[in-house]
């Protein structure tokens, strides 16, 4: 328990200590035990507590004077702290699949109970935090000794059937931490990718499993695996691994976790045109601004790429992550550089000086001055502006 951050081992002493005074046991577990052996930050804190969570929860709201949201059907709750750190509090269940793929059915249970419903015996382990058990680990499925050979062991053979969603956990962890499939778990997870487990799953939860992958801070590793080991078609059958996915992937990885996703699905769908790209993503119901970003990404690209000047030339107004995206996509481009130095040298603020009222007619006149810096007709301000006079009415 000493490699707890101190803020963290404070907060868990204090879950422990109510949860005992109420008569529970309560244990972090998961990946947050995984990340402690392996002496990584961990990125989630979840903690399983034997019986009802409410009243324990309404009191560590008080005591943090944090905000709960609760998650009743999946008996869980999420503890938000006021420094925006979370914690996922869930009472210790069993979980029912009525039929694969399908969302679980969840029921109270014992602790011990709750661990066979994990995804692999690295995830399988906790650590008692109530005062008269603290640091005590608990590891049914001997996780420990898994973490120590690198390897990742799903707990019984219906595990993917179950739940297709492993198959993506599966190839994020054995590439966030070069991990390894057992021989059993590769055999698994060979037959549910040729049985197609993954297509029962619902659009937004496949989406879902993508962003979580793109949202790793090196992302190369996991999606190498996803296209080796036959993953990726559950995404989009058009997608291929090539050098550049392999060289740009972590060229860019924004401290953002919605840019990491944007940046990484834009590297993904480079060798798309922005029809199929466009519906890539409204097959994974994709949110309409992804779509948009990625659909005029693709085609300004395409355009400099014909040595073009894009028809929508507002650069400026793309996003960083998607500048960036066109700039790897187009390392030593000569187009690339020509159109940024084609930007006009004049302002808004120059255009009011010059007696126009702001609006639509901005925007025509930076487009036209555009084309003429690109044709390289036009290369100062003195010449922008005679362009501006002789070609644009006042709109007096």
């Amino acid at each position: 328990m000493g490699r707890i951050p101190a803020l963290w081992r404070d907060r868990l002493r204090l879950l422990g200590d109510i949860s005992q005074t109420q008569g529970s046991a309560a244990c972090l577990v998961g990946g947050s035990v995984r990340d402690l052996y392996l002496r990584v930050p961990s990125l989630d804190w979840d903690v399983v507590v034997e019986g009802s969570t409410t009243r324990l929860l309404q009191e560590l709201a008080k005591r943090w004077s944090s905000r709960i949201t609760w998650h009743p059907s999946f008996l869980t709750a999420t503890v938000h702290f006021p420094d925006g750190t979370t914690m996922d509090v869930a009472s210790a269940r069993r979980e029912t699949y009525v039929q694969p793929a399908a969302l679980p059915i969840v029921e109270p249970a014992a602790l011990r109970e709750d661990f066979q419903r994990r995804d692999f015996s690295v995830n399988a382990m906790a650590l008692h935090v109530t005062p008269d058990r603290w640091g005590d680990l608990e590891d049914p499925f001997q996780g420990r000794l898994d973490v120590d050979r690198k390897t990742l062991r799903i707990l019984h053979a219906k595990s993917f059937e179950d739940d297709p969603t492993r198959l993506f956990r599966l190839i994020r962890y054995a590439g966030r931490f070069n991990f390894r499939p057992s021989s059993e778990t590769r055999t698994r997870m060979e037959e549910a990718f040729s049985k197609k487990y993954a297509d029962r799953l619902s659009p937004a939860r496949k989406r879902a499993e993508l962003e979580a992958m793109a949202a790793e801070l090196k992302a190369t590793p996991v999606f190498e695996r996803l296209f080796r080991w036959g993953g990726s078609v559950f995404f989009d059958p058009a997608w291929a691994w090539t050098p550049f996915h392999r060289r740009c992937l972590d060229a860019l990885s924004p401290d953002s976790r919605e840019d990491r996703i944007l940046y990484r699905w834009l590297v993904l769908s480079r060798y798309q045109t922005p029809a199929e790209a466009q519906n890539a993503c409204r097959r994974l119901e994709t949110p309409k601004e992804t779509t948009i970003s990625v659909r005029r990404s693709l085609e300004i690209l395409n355009q400099l790429e014909k040595d073009q000047v894009p028809m929508d030339s507002r650069w400026d107004n793309l996003a960083p992550v998607v500048q960036e995206f066109i700039r790897k996509a187009l390392p030593r481009s000569s187009p690339l550089r020509r159109f940024e130095r084609s930007r006009p040298l004049l302002t808004g603020d120059d255009l009011l000086r010059l007696g126009y009222k702001p609006g639509k007619l901005y925007h025509a006149i930076f487009e036209k001055i555009r084309r003429e810096r690109w044709s390289g007709r036009m290369k100062t301000r003195a010449q922008e502006i005679q362009f501006i006079i002789d070609n644009f009415p006042r709109n007096d």
